[in-house]
């Protein structure tokens, strides 16, 4: 059940156009209209994306997103074909 969410998430990625193909996503900020603070614009999939690190406002550039595959990479075909 959670191999197919993955896959359905990863889909919807690539549906979209965006950095679906990426291994490392960083995150885009835009500016809270109310609280004039940096906020996180969208995040990737949870299914498909580990967040990592942290940021203080926009320019720290410590956090980021970062593929998560289930299995040792060996046994993942989509990277290893053979």
């Amino acid at each position: 059940m959670i191999e197919d969410e993955r896959v359905a998430a990863m889909e919807d990625l690539h549906k979209k156009g965006d950095e679906g193909h990426q291994v490392v996503i960083m995150p885009q900020y835009m500016e809270h209209p109310r609280y004039k603070v940096d906020v996180e614009d969208t995040s990737p999939p949870k299914e498909i994306f580990l967040g990592l690190g942290w940021d203080e406002d926009r320019l720290t550039q410590r956090k980021h997103y970062r593929q998560y595959y289930p299995d040792e990479l060996e046994n993942i075909k989509e990277i290893f074909p053979q």
